[in-house]
């Protein structure tokens, strides 16, 4: 499945049987010295100095590549206190965890994490706004994907219950791709977004207790891509 970031082209490789899948381009990492423009590099020039003659300047290109894998996985609360854990992980390390009946406290409602995928590092978060509690927390969740800039990439996860009173953050949460309208009480979803590419989104999502129980919403992706670091010295 192919994620067009801004400024350079990126790849969500689900890894669940069933979802789509893509190559990866390169390792991660910064690879310097580059002795030829590669396409992307030369494209970049010309966009930023389309009013500009160069032909003196030297040109150092870095190309820098993602490879960042992604897992989330959501839980749900039940009755009988049977125990239940979510994780987020980022090219496993444990960077959100949550449980029910178990040994970590329960971050109930939908929490998010903002992810660089070239460093493959947590920005900001883990994030949580409680929809279980209070139609405030979703207005809150509202305002905050509002206000991401295009191109953020969002990890998100549900824990014990999300859905009650997450109804005014169900349209901007279809806008980044993420329809869960259907999901019912003690369901559970999971996803990985970016703002601006809704028909990128990796969304999984279990509509009721019972299946979430059973089955609880998993991600499991790569994060893939490039883009160019350009210096003109002359």
């Amino acid at each position: 499945m192919h994620l067009k970031i801004p400024g350079y082209p990126s790849v969500f490789r689900p890894v669940n049987p069933g979802l789509c899948a893509g190559k990866s381009p390169g390792l991660a990492g910064l690879i310097s010295g580059v002795s030829q423009y590669s396409t992307h590099c030369s494209l970049s020039i010309s966009k930023l100095y389309s009013k500009t003659q160069v032909t003196n300047d030297v040109v150092e290109c870095y190309v820098v590549t993602a490879n960042c894998s992604v897992n989330v996985l959501a839980y749900s609360a039940n009755d009988d206190c049977t125990r239940r854990i979510g994780q987020v992980k980022v090219n496993g390390v444990v960077v959100w965890q949550g449980s029910w009946a178990g040994h970590f406290s329960t971050p109930r409602g939908v929490n998010t994490l903002r992810i660089d995928p070239f460093s493959c590092s947590v920005l900001e978060g883990p994030l949580r706004f409680d929809t279980y509690e209070s139609q405030n927390s979703a207005r809150k969740l509202t305002d905050y994907l509002q206000q991401l800039d295009d191109g953020s990439v969002i990890v998100g996860v549900t824990a014990d219950e999300a859905s009650r009173n997450l109804s005014s953050a169900l349209p901007t949460l279809r806008e980044f791709g993420i329809d869960v309208a259907d999901v019912g009480i003690r369901g559970s979803f999971s996803f990985i977004a970016q703002k601006g590419y809704p028909d990128k989104t990796v969304l999984r999502k279990v509509l009721t207790e019972e299946e979430s129980n059973k089955t609880p919403a998993r991600v499991h992706a790569v994060v893939t891509g490039t883009y160019a670091l350009i210096a003109l010295l002359g």
